[in-house]
């Protein structure tokens, strides 16, 4: 019944029995509706105090439940008539939040909790409120949440088993000591939402254990952190602190993780690094972490790095170095060039050299740090071990290297290499470089043999021209010195080779080390050849060359040219130390127009020769070569008819001819 404003007495107490109470969501006949029922409870009035003109307070106590969503209600509330002001206090068991319950609310209340749209749970709280005629509401909630599940699209896993504490208030949501857990991951996070609204800040920090980073996670990151996982090609499993602000407008996000078993393969050295531990952080735009440690080719690898994004370019430093020897393979010979990019010309180089075997990587470090430099500056320094090379332009094996590779930036060194092949002993140097927008790539390449075997293999090394002049001496035995130098200046575009040949005789006494040559032309051997001769611009100059035949000895300087039909011209200057020992040996070896004379005669005894000779050398066509000569012949002691018809001639015959 109404009372009578001006009535002080308090109005009859009212009990409720088995009531219900539906909220509509809205005046549409097909509007969802929350319900409470088993409402049970009592309004009661209190007394006006005596000399007051003031209404009586109203005072109710109510329980309820709601099938599937309050497991218990009960609350007190008491209302002043005269100021409006209004006081709930109660608490609420069992109940369930889910989003259906919000798409249910009326939008004046669903609108608050857009923030946790996603999340459904358990809670049990305690909660107060209060209002007046001249106040919104304020409202305060404390309580225990279990048995959550939330699923957000700024999430990139569904967090379950969600269990904690809350505090809420009009414009402030805080989560404290929550725990959830996704798949393998653990989740423990506080959280500060400071309002209700889609554009409400928000902090949130969280510690996580063993958290998978997959393609889930990668979608669910900002485009700049994209970007860097792209780059960075990573993988594994993280844990560690993760701090998440909103201003509502911007995400910020920072990390300091551990890294448990990562895999990382960065654009820039794209050298595959696994099972990797050690800290990575993430903070104002820069992802970096002060060491590494992981494995690759089966050795441990020390990684640091620190990379910011300027937009739209990225700057900062990466550094790798390796603690053992790790195999020469596609993978390693492959990361030479950055990901995505075209095979660098240093690639190209390194690959010619057929590289095999194991390297140390004493450093290697890209860096940029200017947004105005487009490039990141390469350091790459690597010492070498035990390996093997057969470089394309000198292809003679060298075995059981050891030196040092280093780069910087367009420039690259071959430094203190040296091997061995058979019983030779080979020193390599060089540099070559890589300008990005030169045609061809310059390069000097030294090698320096030493008690080099005259093998079929170091034949084949040779240039083509000089493989011919080979085959017309035909050496053996092995020789003290080779020097190959093979360059490319830049600007140019045809490789040249120089090669040195120097024996001494007197250094290789053992039997089978000197140098031995059967000329092809003048099949008598000489042995313990001494010489320089030198392959340079298409020429083969004989500096000195001399050699023995039991008591004969032949010197001699000359140059080797090839000539337009393909064959090769020999002048030769025959030196006055040259002394032959005409003999059966020696006449054999002659040319046939000069042999005859000489038989027919039948002289033998020593000759010295002074004077020049050309040769130009046979080949698949013309199978004999042709033989010129104009030289100075001193007998000493010499014999016609073993000496019965005439002996102990003496004289000089000068002779010029060819056959």
């Amino acid at each position: 019944p109404h009372l009578p404003t001006d009535s002080r007495n308090p109005p009859p107490a009212i009990t409720i029995y088995q009531a219900i109470l539906r909220l509509h969501q809205s005046m549409s006949p097909n509007a969802a509706i929350v319900e409470l029922h088993d409402i049970e409870g009592q309004v009661t009035s209190e007394p006006s105090p005596l000399g007051t003109e003031k209404r009586p307070a109203m005072v109710a106590h109510l329980t309820g439940r709601s099938s599937g969503l309050v497991g218990a209600l009960d609350l007190t509330g008491s209302f002043l008539p005269d100021s409006g002001f209004w006081h709930v206090t109660g608490s609420v068991e069992r109940f369930r939040f889910s989003p259906t319950l919000i798409r249910q609310l009326p939008p004046q209340i669903g609108q608050y909790l857009s923030q946790v749209s996603g999340f459904e749970c358990l809670a049990s709280c305690h909660f107060e409120v209060n209002s007046s005629e001249t106040a919104a509401p304020t409202f305060e909630v404390k309580g225990e949440i279990s048995s959550g599940r939330l699923q957000d699209p700024r999430l990139p896993y569904p967090l379950e088993s969600v269990a904690g504490s809350f505090h809420c208030k009009n414009t402030l949501l805080q989560l404290r000591s929550m725990h959830a857990s996704s798949g393998g991951t653990q989740v423990d996070l506080h959280a500060d939402v400071h309002g209700f609204s889609i554009r409400s800040p928000l902090v949130v920090r969280a510690r996580v254990v063993d958290l998978e980073l997959d393609s889930q996670l990668y979608r669910s990151l900002p485009p700049k952190l994209q970007e860097m996982w792209d780059r960075l090609n990573i993988g594994g499993r993280v844990g560690g602190d993760i701090q998440l602000l909103y201003d509502g407008l911007h995400w910020t996000p920072s990390a300091v993780l551990q890294c448990e078993d990562v895999s990382i393969q960065p654009w820039l050295f794209p050298y595959p690094l696994t099972k990797i531990h050690g800290p990575l952080k993430y903070q104002n735009g820069t992802v970096s972490s002060a060491q590494m440690q992981g494995q690759a080719g089966g050795q441990v690898i020390l990684s640091s790095f620190s990379f910011t994004q300027h937009e739209p370019e990225w700057l900062g430093r990466l550094q790798v170095e390796s603690q053992g020897t790790i195999a020469i393979d596609e993978q390693l010979l492959s990361a030479l060039t950055p990901a995505d990019k075209e095979t660098s010309a240093g690639e190209t180089f390194v690959r010619s050299l057929h590289p095999t075997g194991a390297v140390s990587l004493t450093q290697v470090a890209f860096e940029r740090t200017s947004v105005a430099d487009s490039t990141w500056h390469r350091t790459i320094d690597v010492s070498v071990f035990g390996m093997s090379i057969n470089y394309d332009g000198f292809r003679y094996p060298i075995f059981d290297v050891r030196g040092r590779i280093f780069g910087q930036d367009n420039y690259w060194m071959l430094d203190r290499f040296e091997g061995r092949n058979d019983s030779g002993r080979i020193l390599c140097s060089g540099n070559w470089q890589t300008p990005p927008d030169a045609p061809t790539l310059p390069f000097s390449l030294n090698f320096q043999a030493f008690a080099v075997p005259m093998v079929e293999s170091l034949k084949h090394a040779l240039p083509g021209d000089a493989q011919r002049v080979w085959e017309e001496f035909q050496p053996s035995g092995s020789v003290d010195t080779v020097l190959v130098s093979i360059d490319r200046p830049p600007g140019a575009t045809e490789v040249s080779t120089h090669v040195t040949v120097e024996e001494d005789n007197t250094s290789n006494s053992d039997v089978g080390r000197s140098l031995n040559l059967l000329p092809r032309t003048l099949p008598y051997r000489l042995s313990d050849i001494e010489c320089k001769i030198e392959y340079i611009a298409d020429r083969v100059i004989i500096h000195k060359a001399s050699g023995y035949n039991n008591a004969s000895r032949i010197s001699l300087q000359g140059e080797c040219t090839p000539q337009q039909d393909g064959r090769w011209k020999a002048d030769l200057d025959w030196l006055p130390q040259t002394r032959l020992m005409v003999d059966a040996q020696f006449l054999k070896a002659l040319p046939r127009s000069v042999r005859d004379s000489l038989v027919r005669l039948d002289f033998s005894g020593p000759v010295s020769v002074f004077g020049k000779s050309q040769v130009i050398f046979s080949d698949e066509i013309d199978t004999l070569p042709v033989t010129v000569w104009d030289c100075q012949f001193d007998v000493e002691n010499g014999r016609l008819a073993d000496g019965r018809g005439i002996g102990n001639l003496r004289g000089t015959v000068w002779m010029q001819g060819s056959s």
